[in-house]
């Protein structure tokens, strides 16, 4: 038999921060990682492109280091291409404290990786978990390491990859409906409950108590 057991997150961690809530009259979106095109960053600014024609108000976070300053020229030259200059922004070498900040801050967690043929598959998506320990849904895409992290319509919301319209549309459903976006908040943190580490260890240990049974 093969048994998966996915990483775990620190909830207690990201409880202790709770006070961080979002307080402005913007509609913020929060993506952490590694700027490089398996990530699926194209596809996210394309979809905010969609949202912004209904929330002018709209920010998008963009937190990671860069991987590829190819890739990262393409986001820029998209984001001037689309006016989105106020829109989308930046950020490197947050730390911490400043992180969970940003979850707390947002509306949801938007992450949208894609299979590049050739490239590293993209694993269990822990960011997903982070952002559910703060109460915030996410959005990732089907056939990646989201599916690990995200139950549909649970905790979030899965899309196909590469789907600049299903993306926005998941953007818009949460943000139009305060109660579903609520709902699944809520559900959010009973997942990343489920996933805190105390649990998962709790998984290890009966793996060897079965197998020393036998």
């Amino acid at each position: 038999n093969i048994i998966v057991i996915n990483n775990g997150v620190d909830y207690k961690k990201f409880q202790m921060y709770n006070l961080f809530k979002h307080l402005s009259d913007n509609k913020n979106i929060i993506s952490v990682g590694a700027l490089m095109p398996r990530k699926g960053y194209h596809v996210s600014i394309l979809a905010v492109v969609e949202v912004k024609k209904k929330y002018s108000n709209l920010k998008y976070y963009i937190i990671g280091n860069q991987k590829n300053k190819e890739y990262f020229d393409q986001l820029k030259n998209l984001i001037k291409k689309n006016n989105l200059e106020e829109n989308v922004i930046f950020l490197e070498n947050v730390s911490e404290k400043d992180l969970i900040k940003f979850y707390y801050q947002s509306d949801l967690f938007l992450l949208t990786p894609i299979y590049i043929e050739g490239s590293k598959f993209e694993g269990f998506g822990l960011v997903y978990l982070e952002a559910n320990a703060c109460g915030k849904p996410a959005i990732g895409t089907y056939d990646c390491g989201a599916e690990d992290a995200i139950v549909d319509r649970f905790n979030g919301l899965l899309v196909p990859q590469n789907n600049i319209e299903k993306t926005s549309q998941a953007i818009l459903r949460i943000l139009d409906n305060s109660i579903l976006a609520e709902e699944l908040g809520q559900n959010a943190l009973k997942q990343a409950q489920k996933m805190n580490w105390s649990n998962i260890i709790k998984q290890y240990i009966k793996i060897y108590e079965d197998f020393y049974k036998k």
